[in-house]
């Protein structure tokens, strides 16, 4: 979710999939999953599937020699899973 990280080569890039695919998109990103799930009532069918992507993606087009980045490791969060407030 916030810290996962994916490489993918793939031939033909679909920018506007793309777009989609990093865990920043989802309406509960930025808390900790705790709160997430809490909010949910314990359910998981009411937390947004998007949020179950990882952080960030990165993907090399074999057509075209080109490579992709979407999204980002966020390790603040993280922190406060485990109510760590420094390091």
């Amino acid at each position: 979710i916030y810290y996962g990280s994916v490489d993918l080569t793939i031939r033909g890039f679909e920018e506007e999939i793309f777009k989609k695919v990093p865990s920043t998109t989802s309406a509960d990103y930025g808390k900790p999953f705790f709160k997430t799930f809490k909010a949910a009532g314990y359910d998981f069918y009411k937390i947004d599937v998007n949020i179950f992507a990882p952080g960030e993606v990165t993907v090399n087009d074999l057509e075209t020699g080109k490579t992709y980045h979407s999204g980002y490791l966020n390790g603040e969060v993280i922190l406060e899973s485990y109510e760590i407030t420094s390091l």
